[in-house]
């Protein structure tokens, strides 16, 4: 797939995955650590309120969930879309392709900016090989290649009548 239609790809798979997590994997993590703290598992402080064991708060655990989830789902989709893969589109030939379109996909639409980042660096790269001109190198003001025209607000000479 070209760079043109892989961004888009992305930027709409990395979209789906973040809204998942917003509407599925949120609400399960919720349940799943409730569930932990009132199992067996969870430890009482001495306030008689339960917490996760060996300490981790909510927050954390959270986190580690939604993370989990969305790394999965983005190495899922990244295996079942053949034709997405980002090293390939770069022309990098890589078995690490499918995780590294997983990973980009699992973060979201900040993914596809990433992505978006890497292309242009890679543009720019190409850039760099050309041979740069005199004037870009030149210690010494270069003269204009085209003739300039006179602005009438800078320049008092200029008749603005005629």
């Amino acid at each position: 797939m070209d760079l043109q239609t892989l961004l888009p790809v992305i930027s709409a798979t990395g979209f789906g995955v973040q809204q998942f997590l917003q509407v599925v994997g949120d609400p399960f993590a919720s349940i799943l650590i409730a569930s932990l703290k009132n199992s067996r598992f969870g430890m009482v402080q001495p306030d008689g309120s339960k917490m996760l064991p060996k300490g981790i708060s909510d927050v954390d655990a959270k986190k580690a969930l939604l993370g989990a989830i969305s790394i999965l789902l983005g190495i899922a989709l990244a295996l079942s879309l053949d034709t997405v893969r980002i090293l390939l589109a770069l022309g990098i030939k890589s078995r690490w392709d499918v995780f590294i379109t997983g990973l980009t996909i699992s973060a979201g639409t900040e993914g596809a900016n990433s992505v978006m980042k890497l292309v242009q660096y890679v543009k720019d790269a190409v850039k760099t090989k050309t041979a740069p001109s005199v004037a870009l190198n030149s210690p010494v003001p270069q003269a204009p290649s085209s003739d300039v025209t006179a602005d009438p607000l800078l320049d008092p000479t200029v008749n603005v009548d005629a």
